[in-house]
């Protein structure tokens, strides 16, 4: 009966070795994905000075403007002095003006050789955000003349490396577009504004695939987006 018993102890010594072998690996895995995770971000503010000095007699919170066979268009960023910049310089439409550009959050774990899945994920808030919601922005900035509370998700991403050559990458989700040399992100650029090109004509971000490889020096890049 003693030995049997004490079998039974050595049993139950035995499962809890194990649990605790297990929940150390588990707590060791969890360890190794934080440490590989990586956090960013930043809080811009600017004040905006127009030099055409729009007054603040706006309809509604929107820009008027004539049309030359009569009539009037309301365009702009939703605000009551944005002047006829408003629709050209939306991150910094308000003139006399302080604001919050944006408070950013990003992290993301790259992936590599070692660990091949990896993701990406930027949001941020404030006025840039709020430009960047409707093309008379955001709803709180229209209604509540509060753009610092709007939200706006600039990449959300997951990306697999393939054990292929150098390494073909292959992403899936919302990423920055590849072309121009300008950032959402105002803390990146040269300028605190962004230029007309950035704001009218450039792409921003995209939701699709991207895949990319490497031949030697040159990385090929291949994207199919919205």
């Amino acid at each position: 009966e003693q030995l049997e018993h004490q079998g039974d102890l050595l049993e139950d010594a035995q499962d809890v070795v194990q649990r605790t072998q297990q929940e150390q690996k588990a707590l060791s895995g969890l360890s190794k994905f934080l440490e590989a995770v990586e956090f960013d971000g930043n809080v811009a503010g600017s004040y905006m000075w127009n030099t055409n000095r729009p007054n603040n007699n706006r309809a509604g919170g929107f820009n008027p403007v004539n049309l030359p066979g009569g009539g009037v268009v309301a365009i702009g960023s939703g605000s009551d002095n944005t002047g006829n910049s408003g629709a050209f310089y939306p991150y910094h439409p308000d003139h006399n003006s302080f604001q919050l550009d944006h408070v950013w959050f990003g992290m993301g774990k790259p992936a590599t050789a070692e660990s091949r899945a990896g993701f990406r994920f930027d949001v941020l808030f404030g006025q840039t955000a709020s430009s960047m919601q409707t093309t008379l922005g955001g709803w709180r900035r229209t209604w509540d003349r509060d753009s610092t509370s709007e939200v706006y998700v600039h990449q959300a991403y997951v990306e697999y490396l393939a054990p292929v050559a150098d390494g073909a990458k292959v992403a899936f989700g919302r990423f920055e577009a590849i072309t121009g040399t300008e950032s959402l992100d105002s803390t990146k650029n040269f300028h605190i504004t962004h230029s007309n090109m950035y704001n009218m004509l450039q792409p921003i971000n995209h939701t699709g695939l991207l895949a990319s490889a490497k031949a030697g020096p040159v990385e090929l890049v291949f994207g199919y987006v919205n």
